[in-house]
């Protein structure tokens, strides 16, 4: 059975580095448990992966986004629409979809208090393979939601 996913210890060392040395992966082991970082899911963890603190820093940026782009390129053929999620999400999506030259879409983590009141933005059609975007993945809870909206 062929992986579906490219991926070396070389390319996690890398990307770990990268993520670190943009200071995007806190640690506080010295803290007591309950100031450690409260998780959406309900988890407390002496750890925080902050994506977000790499979307500022161009060649940070631009090295996950390559990386994401083989990945994408040796294991994924058939979609339609990149989706990303909201908020951290959305700019690796958006980046991948014009690296791909496809759609883009993105889910709110709740749907617009003014306006029309869209969850989904983006006007994707129905039934399109959707490739979903998040920057962390904890519980999958939100790429449930996302595949449900």
């Amino acid at each position: 059975m062929k992986k579906s996913i490219v991926w070396s210890p070389d390319i996690s060392e890398y990307t770990a580095e990268l993520l670190i040395d943009n200071g995007a992966y806190l640690v506080h082991y010295d803290r007591s448990m309950d100031d450690w970082v409260l998780w959406s899911n309900g988890v407390r963890c002496p750890v925080y992966l902050n994506c977000r603190y790499v979307y500022g820093k161009d060649r940070a940026f631009n090295s996950i986004v390559s990386l994401m782009e083989n990945m994408i390129a040796s294991s994924f053929k058939d979609y339609d629409i990149f989706v990303g999620l909201a908020t951290a999400g959305i700019p690796l999506a958006a980046a991948m979809a014009l690296r791909f030259n496809k759609p883009l879409a993105y889910v709110r983590s709740a749907p617009k208090d003014h306006g029309i009141g869209r969850l989904v933005e983006g006007n994707p059609g129905r039934n399109l393979k959707a490739l979903v975007i998040d920057d962390t993945l904890a519980s999958g809870t939100s790429v449930v939601n996302a595949i449900n909206a």
